[in-house]
């Protein structure tokens, strides 16, 4: 349609677009992974000391005959309760700093300006995220509280 005309890919023409989206996404991989560290450690001994602290109450229960399984699923529904509270605390937080960033740019320079981004996506993957590590956190101390022995724990003081 257009013979004179040439067609060029728009990371061949403009770099500094090519680099900002490439620096972008390796930027999201590094918070992405230091998020993951940033929860798993505090949530998993978080969790761990409470079942430390609780040792005689899960021996107790043991000692009524909840199996190991069904103590192992009620100390991780506890982690299932940490991970929601804390992703819906999380999300709430995380679409506040989004709107102020809309009106208070991360970044701007000659008509290039960083906005967030308020998609679904935004909002859905990082919760998943978080809520996934809290869940992975908790699966050490519930196999802990699991494996409680009823006559050793309520002997202890």
């Amino acid at each position: 349609l257009a013979p004179n005309n040439k067609v060029e890919s728009w990371t061949q023409v403009n770099g500094f677009a090519k680099n900002a989206i490439e620096s972008n996404k390796a930027i999201t991989a590094i918070s992405t992974t230091m998020v993951i560290i940033a929860v798993m450690i505090p949530v998993l001994a978080l969790l761990y000391i409470h079942v430390l602290s609780e040792r005689r109450r899960i021996a107790t229960i043991a000692a009524l005959g909840f199996s190991r399984w069904e103590i192992f699923v009620m100390h991780l529904f506890e982690a299932l309760i940490v991970g929601g509270l804390g992703t819906l605390l999380g999300t709430g937080v995380g679409y506040a700093l989004c709107r102020y960033f809309m009106k208070h740019p991360i970044f701007s320079n000659a008509g290039f300006v960083v906005l967030p981004a308020i998609t679904t996506n935004a909002f859905v993957i990082p919760a998943l995220v978080l809520f996934t590590t809290t869940l992975i956190a908790g699966i050490l101390p519930a196999v802990i509280a699991s494996r409680a022995e009823p006559a050793i724990e309520l002997r202890r003081e």
